[in-house]
């Protein structure tokens, strides 16, 4: 009997060590769920896929198909299912697809946790939870699939609030101060960011030589505004780098400057300090030529709020 991981659940899997795309259910006007009462659920199979057994989301197809539990919440996903909506992670199992997942979440997470879930999802790496580290992997999704999704998916709960949302997600983060940085950076100011145009995540960048005696070297930023030739970079070591590092970041930052590339590099202290971040903030609205006066009154509590949610994930023993 076919069983249906969605919502928490899924992003769980998505976002854990397991995560893998799998075989697709085919378009259908009804989710093939069956009655969950007759169904037994082993915790295992779900700690095996990374999902958290005291706490399992299920979908269903209809209200009579739910099964009141501890630890168990069963949604009803109604009306059509588009193809793919839903994966094959084990021969019983099903889970919904990032894309939904994504959007299903819209629902119960804020507008910044949702954009983080965006980018996380759209992300080249996962948080190993053995030892909290990043490792990096293929991501689970793209920026243009969800969107791709939500046409699909239609008019329904949550698709107005993915849309908006992914508006601020961009692929490729490599790390969670990338993702950190760039919602701190290009959020709008009401939801607690500076406001900064939106950037392109570790876009390849070619600096090409002035003499013959060197040729075009390709890099990649952090985040990065082509147009206006603008690259940021986050240094977590770059007071405790070894002279072989700092001599080849040197080098680097000299080549992209000399074929017309602006690089800023920001590091722990602008992490941890508000003034220095906003400091540094100024200087890249003034870089990329925006004027953004306006400020929200609340947004010093938005922005302080927002350091909460990212800074003790991306970096734990920031000071927030």
């Amino acid at each position: 009997m076919d069983i249906f991981i969605s919502h928490h659940s899924a992003c769980q899997f998505w976002l854990g060590p397991f995560a893998k795309r799998g075989t697709r259910l085919p378009a259908c006007r009804s989710l093939p769920s069956p009655p969950l009462a007759g169904i037994p659920l082993d915790p295992e199979d779900f700690t095996r896929l990374g999902i958290d057994a005291q706490d399992v989301h299920l979908a269903v197809a209809n209200s009579e198909q739910r099964l009141r539990r501890k630890q168990l919440s069963c949604h009803v996903v109604d009306g059509p299912i588009p193809h793919g909506a839903f994966e094959q992670a084990r021969s019983d199992l099903w889970v919904a697809c990032p894309e939904l997942a994504f959007c299903q979440m819209a629902r119960y997470l804020s507008f910044p946790e949702l954009v983080k879930l965006g980018y996380e999802l759209c992300a080249r790496f996962f948080i190993d939870p053995w030892d909290q580290t990043p490792t990096r992997r293929e991501p689970a999704t793209t920026v243009r699939e969800i969107r791709r999704f939500l046409r699909a998916w239609g008019n329904r709960r949550g698709a107005n609030q993915a849309a908006r949302a992914l508006r601020y997600v961009r692929d490729g983060a490599e790390s969670p101060m990338e993702i950190a940085m760039a919602m701190l950076l290009t959020l709008p100011k009401m939801y607690g960011g500076y406001g900064l145009p939106r950037a392109e995540l570790n876009r390849e960048v070619i600096a090409t030589g002035r003499s013959g005696k060197r040729s075009a070297r390709t890099y990649r930023g952090d985040l990065v505004w082509p147009v206006n030739r603008l690259i940021v970079e986050y240094d977590s070591k770059l007071f405790h780098a070894n002279p072989g590092s700092i001599e080849r970041d040197s080098e680097r930052r000299n080549n992209l400057q000399d074929a017309g590339w602006r690089v800023v590099t920001l590091t722990r202290q602008h992490a941890n300090s508000r003034t220095a971040l906003d400091e540094a903030a100024a200087q890249l609205l003034h870089a990329l030529g925006v004027r953004n006066d306006y400020t929200p009154r609340y947004a010093a509590e938005r922005r302080a709020a927002l350091r909460r949610l990212l800074l003790p994930w991306a970096l734990p023993d920031a000071e927030i």
